[in-house]
C-alpha cells in the first residue's frame, strides 16, 4: 500500500486512480482474495473433497494476484470500466490455467527445469486438477481456459492485446 501511494505521488498521478488501485489491492489480496484463498488452502489440507473447492483456492491464491496486476496497470493507463472487466476476466481465466499447468508440471514435469522433485503434491497428499480429472483432461482444461482468456481480450475491449496473447500462450506451454 505504501509503495502504491509513494509511486502515485512521485509520478503526480491523480489521487482517484491511486485510491482505485489501493481498493483493488485490498480486495484481491485481502480476505476475499489471496488471503482467503490461502486460508481455504490450509483448511483444505485437511481434506478437499471436490473440484469446486480446489478451483476456489486457485482462483483466490493465483488468479486474484494476476487480476490485481492487470487492473493496476490498466487503471494507471486510464482504462474504461469495460476494459477493466475484460482484463479481470482474462486474469481470472489465465490464473486458473496457470495453476492447473503448475499442477500438471508436478506430475509430468522435468525436475531439472522445475528445480524441485515431481510428484511432491502427491507425497504431501495435496489434491490437484490431475488428481480429480487426470492428466489429459487437465491439459485440455488449460487449453480451454487459455483460449477463453484470449477470446476475452480479442473481443474489442482491449485495444492492443498482442502482449497479453503472448503471455497466455507462454503460460499454457511453459515447462517450468
Amino acid at each position: 500500500f505504501y509503495t502504491i501511494v509513494r509511486t502515485f505521488r512521485a509520478c503526480s498521478l491523480p489521487s482517484d486512480q491511486a485510491l482505485a488501485v489501493v481498493e483493488d489491492l485490498a480486495l484481491y489480496a485481502g480476505a476475499k482474495g489471496m488471503v482467503g484463498g490461502q486460508a481455504a488452502d490450509v483448511i483444505g489440507e485437511q481434506g478437499i473433497t471436490d473440484l469446486a473447492q480446489l478451483e476456489y483456492i486457485h482462483l483466490r491464491k493465483t488468479s486474484d494476484l494476476i487480476v490485481f496486476s492487470l487492473r493496476a496497470g490498466a487503471r494507471i493507463a486510464g482504462a474504461t470500466d469495460v476494459q477493466l472487466e475484460a482484463l479481470t476476466r482474462f486474469g481470472s481465466l489465465i490464473g486458473l490455467a496457470f495453476q492447473i499447468q503448475d499442477d500438471l508440471l508436478d506430475v509430468i514435469g522435468d525436475e531439472r527445469k522445475l528445480g524441485k522433485k515431481v510428484n511432491s503434491d502427491e507425497k504431501l497428499a495435496k489434491v490437484t486438477y490431475p488428481y480429480f480429472l487426470g492428466v489429459e483432461a487437465s491439459r485440455a482444461k488449460v487449453r480451454e481456459l487459455t483460449e477463453q482468456a484470449q477470446a476475452v481480450v480479442t473481443g474489442g475491449a482491449v485495444p492492443e492485446p498482442a502482449r497479453l496473447l503472448q503471455i497466455a500462450e507462454f503460460l499454457m506451454r511453459r515447462d517450468h
